[in-house]
């Protein structure tokens, strides 16, 4: 909202299922390229029985990921954190990067 219009891009990390588009309709609306990637919801208590040294620290991102969705009831996205993967998350940032590179509005020598 505060970048010069048409000068940027927004990039958006969002629970899985959310929906929301209000950061999407904001990069319209100010010409902004818009990217977004679903991400396992985590609460916090989760992230702090990470911490404690549980078996987590061995799992596999696949089994981090079944042991957050399995069973649980709705969680309050406002009060979460997310994760997603190390992979994921450097190709998004790339595509974004790369696209705000391609319009010609950054170039390389500009850093």
């Amino acid at each position: 909202m505060f970048m010069r219009a048409g000068a940027g891009a927004v990039v958006e990390i969002q629970p899985e299922g959310l929906g929301y588009k209000g950061f999407r309709n904001l990069a319209a609306m100010t010409g902004h390229k818009y990217f977004s990637a679903e991400a396992t919801m985590v609460l916090s208590d989760e992230l702090e029985s990470d911490k404690d040294g549980n078996d987590e620290k061995n799992a596999s991102n696949e089994s981090r990921k079944r042991r957050l969705r399995r069973n649980e009831p709705a969680k309050p996205w406002q009060l979460a954190n997310v994760w997603i993967e190390e992979d994921r998350f450097l190709a998004l940032m790339d595509v974004a990067i790369k696209s705000v590179y391609n319009e010609g509005l950054r170039n390389e020598f500009a850093m």
